[in-house]
């Protein structure tokens, strides 16, 4: 009998085709972007940023194999607490947007129970079953979510982000492609995912 290839996830990266206006080094250009004109890579024209339903920053968090493998089956196929406690620190008290798969990587939910509120982007998952974990029907929908609860927690809550995306592929392209992204914190596992098996090739 075959066997089965593994649901493997994949995080690709490619080069930002912008670089957004930061006040510390530009204070005119608040609130634009910058993209590369195609007939001049040289220069660039401003571009407004459109009025978003979502938080005014949000970071992604991820981990990532050498050969760019960041899930096999919806479970991380390294367990470094390193990692995890980077993970802890950054989402702690925090909101956190994820798929239905990473939302159940652990049965009992204890890789979620540092998170202020968890929000999971599932067609799927019963609402009625899933206590205080709100669900939503796509990024968008979370990101409104998420800066609905921001706006009620306004005047407890010190600057910084309180919104991060963690996962899994399809997320992770969308939040890096977002307006309101603001970090990346990507870890680089020194180890390689056989995308046939599954299987760890620590380097």
């Amino acid at each position: 009998m075959p066997m089965r290839r593994p649901c493997i996830e994949l995080l690709r990266i490619w080069k930002r085709t912008y670089v957004r206006g930061l006040d510390w080094c530009n204070p005119d250009s608040s609130g634009l972007k910058k993209r590369w004109s195609e007939g001049d890579p040289g220069a660039c024209r401003h571009i407004p940023t459109p009025k978003k339903n979502a938080p005014d920053k949000i970071g992604v968090v991820a981990a990532i194999s050498k050969n760019r493998v960041i899930g096999v089956c919806g479970e991380l196929p390294w367990d470094i607490p390193e990692d995890r406690k980077h993970f802890e620190a950054l989402t702690s008290g925090k909101i956190l947007i994820i798929g239905r798969r990473t939302f159940g990587e652990r049965e009992d939910g204890a890789h979620l129970a540092h998170i202020g509120r968890c929000i999971v982007v599932s067609n799927t998952l019963d609402p009625q079953k899933c206590g205080r974990t709100l669900i939503a029907t796509s990024l968008d929908d979370a990101l409104g979510q998420a800066k609905q609860i921001i706006m009620e927690q306004k005047s407890t809550l010190r600057c910084g982000i309180h919104c991060w995306v963690g996962g899994g592929e399809r997320l992770y392209e969308e939040a890096l492609a977002h307006t309101s992204l603001h970090e990346v914190h990507l870890t680089e596992i020194d180890t390689e995912i056989d995308i046939n098996s599954g299987i760890k090739k620590f380097a």
